[in-house]
């Protein structure tokens, strides 16, 4: 019998205890006796034992040991204890005992790992040999009598003498099986044996062209003959690898079966090449074996899904839930639409350099050979509909246009680098000179300028930033066009519950100093210069989730003669509140969507003032231009029908417009500032789970701010306000323990609250959609194929109320609309392809999405040529939100 002790792999019996030097046969029932009367002995051992050690202490690496005792063994007592072979550090050889009578063999295990083989012993190391006995007794190796050694024995031996050819020949290799060369069956066993061990590192993968072992497959000419011209196609599949003991030899059988169906009247070469080694490295014998197999017949083939779980669905592109806890059946995903627009592409947008991609939302084109349908979409809406999303580590995606972007995912939304529609920062510049040198400081020129500084744009669908106040002329008339501008309110649906609230959110623009529009010659002088001593104190912030910010009040730390006279602060702007939610008396089909797609509002601008040293008999120009308020962050929303994934470094970002320094220059340039931006909002939707790790920033702009004046006569320092903050909000649908399925390991401006941020998915979409994994035939040639049956339930109430097919025979419906909107309860399409061996990717491009299988109702991927399909659904929610597809079976012949 055979005794596998992996754990140590080789305990090598070696117990020396004055033994004969007669031989047995190694059966049991003849028993040897032993030299000192000992009733159990070790008789010899091919490493020259003796009671001093071992004469032969450098062994091969795969070196089989011998050692033959005066009586049988029992193998039960062949084991750790009695029995060793370790390095110094404990580690043991890789490797098998075989207990055969009287005779105990250790084979080392040929293994392999990360492409490299060992070979039982390691090269070069050395190792204990132990055998217990005498003392340890108890531990020893037995007869069947439990007779145990009397002695115990150590030596040493070192595995140096390389990779051991056990016959210092060529490795040959003959057919077992097939035993016939003609007519051999269709779907054969093919085993071979050679005539020793083998490295079978370059076996333990697939066969392919390039394997050591080769097995093609042929057609035959009409003469019957191998049609040995042709190519042919190899045949795949990992064969499995085993050892017999012929004679007293170990060898290596190699067994493979075709991982297809062939077919009939076909010829299968199988070529061993020299390429394969025998364990010492050396080349094996070249050999070929040609057989044919019989005539096959035409068989019929039926693939059937059941959905009765997730195995076969797509997940990365699909909505829907097969299985699960509602028993077998596909169902509509919640949300997610049809991915009429393929897969997300960056390349849609413009791309900008340094992994920024800017999408247009007024004007975005998907191309005919990306779409679902192979229709070419021009997107002027922002609503975009893809398969998936995947948004890399490194990428960003920045929206602009006029509406904030929807985008619906139909399967799973995987974001792990940035999505802005941010405000517009003021313009600036990096000071060269004086107390700011290195910083960003405003570009305007307030004294040049006769108009204020335009607000800046809000992101996509936001508020703009209200302008600065016009130069004055100090006459008093045209004193309302010298204030600052109120920022663009926040911007809502006109059906929002809300919408009545979103009115004065803009920041207001900041009031001319002084109020007249008009001031006299002012005194005191300076050294003859006359000090115009009036400041608009700047705009205030745009508000949304709170008010926005008020400007400071200024503080004058010149110098110079006199005081400075401020207009009076403005308000900030008003909050806005989302919540509660939902709404007291929400409006018809009023949607979360709707509800919380929110772009921020504008901040304020600066008024113009009369500031600064003004020399007599100058002309009549003593005022300045304000500058501008910031534009509100803008929105969007993500609608994912799979799960909807924020990366650890995603930044998802719809800040408002930061402001600028105002530092004075050119000269006497201390102009009003202007307030900055609300934050804007962000919606993510997912009808399985929403897991946010990322940031997620909406935090209002920062208010433009007089400061590093360079002139210390007069200085004012004064700040515009800050826009509010936006908001964010995660939903999906409740887990089981009534909560909704969104978790929250993020950072966030503003900061994450559950109960406000987070709420179940009540959203429905009209459309949802899936896409299967492929289905093959098993077969090498295309089959004739036949059609499709769809069985479905309209209402979820268990029974199938109409069987959709291709056939083509009086009746039929097919489960398709290709001219209009989708009416049946869903429409289904495939897409053929010649898949590889194992029947899971294609091989060579895919064929077109067709709405059926064979040729009895149209066009079906039988124009094709493939071995395989997969499908696609798009289910109608809107007309049949329960229905269920039961079973979809698709038929061919082989």
């Amino acid at each position: 019998m055979r005794n596998a002790l992996s754990i140590f792999l080789f305990a090598s019996a070696l117990v020396l205890v004055g033994c004969s030097g007669g031989s047995g046969s190694g059966s049991g029932g003849f028993r040897i006796p032993c030299q000192n009367g000992a009733d159990f002995c070790l008789i010899s051992c091919d490493l020259g034992c003796s009671q001093t050690g071992c004469s032969i202490t450098e062994i091969a690496e795969n070196q089989a040991l011998r050692f033959k005792f005066s009586d049988e063994v029992d193998p039960a007592t062949v084991n750790g204890s009695s029995v060793s072979l370790r390095t110094a550090t404990g580690v043991a050889p890789q490797g098998d005992f075989e207990v055969v009578g009287s005779e105990v063999v250790f084979r080392p295990r040929v293994t392999t790992q990360n492409g490299v083989s060992t070979f039982g012993f390691l090269r070069n190391e050395s190792y204990i040999l132990s055998l217990a006995g005498g003392s340890t007794i108890a531990q020893s190796v037995t007869n069947m009598s439990g007779d145990g050694l009397s002695n115990e024995f150590t030596c040493t031996v070192i595995a140096s003498r390389g990779i051991l050819d056990a016959d210092g020949e060529a490795p040959t290799v003959e057919l077992l099986s097939p035993t016939v060369q003609v007519n051999a069956p269709v779907n054969p066993t093919i085993v071979l044996r050679f005539s020793e061990l083998i490295d079978t590192t370059p076996l333990q993968v697939s066969l392919g062209e390039a394997s050591p072992i080769r097995v093609v497959l042929r057609g035959t000419l009409p003469t019957g003959e191998c049609d040995s011209d042709s190519d042919g196609t190899a045949l795949e599949g990992v064969p499995q690898l085993s050892t017999e003991l012929v004679g007293q030899r170990e060898v290596t059988v190699v067994t493979f079966q075709p991982a297809v169906q062939l077919p009939g009247n076909s010829c299968i070469t199988v070529r061993v090449t020299a390429d394969l080694r025998d364990l010492s490295g050396r080349s094996g014998v070249p050999a070929k074996f040609v057989f044919l197999t019989e005539q096959g017949v035409s068989t019929p083939i039926e693939i059937t899904e059941t959905f009765s779980s997730s195995a076969k669905q797509e997940v990365l592109v699909s909505g829907g839930v097969w299985g699960g806890a509602q028993g077998p059946g596909a169902r509509a995903g919640l949300i997610g639409s049809d991915g009429r627009h393929g897969s997300f592409d960056a390349n849609y947008g413009t791309n900008l350099g340094g992994g920024i991609f800017v999408w247009n939302v007024d004007n975005t084109t998907i191309p005919a050979a990306a779409s679902l349908t192979g229709l070419e979409y021009i997107v002027t809406d922002g609503r975009f509909f893809f398969t998936d999303l995947v948004i890399p580590e490194g990428m960003t995606i920045r929206f602009v246009g006029s509406v904030p972007p929807v985008i619906y995912v139909r399967g799973q939304a995987d974001i792990r680098g940035s999505i802005e529609v941010n405000g517009t920062d003021a313009p600036s510049t990096v000071a060269a000179s004086g107390l700011a040198t290195g910083q960003q400081v405003s570009s305007f020129n307030a004294v040049v300028s006769l108009t204020g500084q335009p607000g800046t744009a809000g992101g996509v669908g936001a508020g703009a930033g209200g302008k600065g106040g016009d130069r004055g002329d100090n006459t008093g008339t045209g004193a309302g066009e010298f204030s600052g501008q109120a920022g663009a309110d926040i911007s809502v649906s006109a059906g929002h519950a809300y919408s009545g609230a979103a009115s004065g959110t803009g920041g207001r623009g900041s009031l001319v100093s002084p109020v007249t529009g008009e001031w006299a010659v002012p005194t005191p002088t300076v050294g003859g210069i006359v000090y115009c001593a009036y400041f608009s104190p700047g705009g205030s912030g745009g508000g949304f989730s709170g008010s926005g910010g008020a400007p400071s009040n200024p503080v004058y730390t010149g110098t110079g003669a006199g005081s400075v006279n401020f207009s009076t602060p403005v308000g900030a702007g008003q909050p806005f509140s989302v919540t509660p939610y939902p709404p007291a008396n929400p409006p018809p089909g009023y949607s979360s969507l709707e509800h919380f797609t929110v772009s921020g509002s504008g901040g304020g601008g600066g008024g113009s003032h009369g500031y600064g040293l003004i020399a007599l008999g100058s002309p009549a120009q003593r005022f300045m231009a304000g500058h501008a308020g910031t534009g509100g962050g803008g929105a969007f929303a993500i609608r994912a029908g799979g799960s909807l994934i924020i990366g650890p470094a995603a930044q998802l970002s719809a800040r408002g417009g930061d402001g600028v320094i105002i530092n004075g220059s050119p000269a006497n340039n201390n102009s009003s500032p202007g307030g900055g931006g609300s934050g804007g909002s962000l919606l993510l939707q997912s009808g399985q789970q929403v897991s946010i790790a990322g940031d997620i920033n909406a935090r209002g702009g920062t208010g433009s701010r007089n400061r590093l004046v360079d002139n210390g006569l007069q200085r004012v320092e004064a700040t515009a306000g800050d826009g509010a903050s936006g908001f964010f909000r995660a939903e999906a649908p409740n887990s089981s323990s009534g909560n909704p399925n969104v978790s929250f390991g993020g950072t966030s401006i503003p900061v994450f609250n559950s109960a406000t941020m987070s709420g179940e998915l009540t959203d429905r979409d009209g459309l949802s959609g899936d896409t299967s994994l492929f289905y093959t035939t098993g077969l090498v040639f295309p089959p004739a194929w036949g059609f499709y049956e769809l069985d479905v339930d309209f209402d979820g109430d268990g029974i199938v109320d109409q069987t959709y097919d291709d056939s083509g025979a009086v009746g039929s419906i097919k489960a398709s609309e290709p001219n209009g909107p989708i009416t049946l309860p869903l429409v289904i399409s495939f897409q053929g392809a010649n898949l590889n061996q194992a029947g899971t990717q294609p091989v060579g491009p895919l064929g077109p999405w067709r709405d059926g299988i064979g040729a009895g109702a149209g066009q079906g991927i039988n124009l094709d040529a493939v071995t395989g399909f997969r499908f696609s659904i798009i289910y109608n929610r809107t007309l049949f939100p329960n229905a269920v597809i039961k079973e979809l079976r698709v038929f061919a012949q082989s």
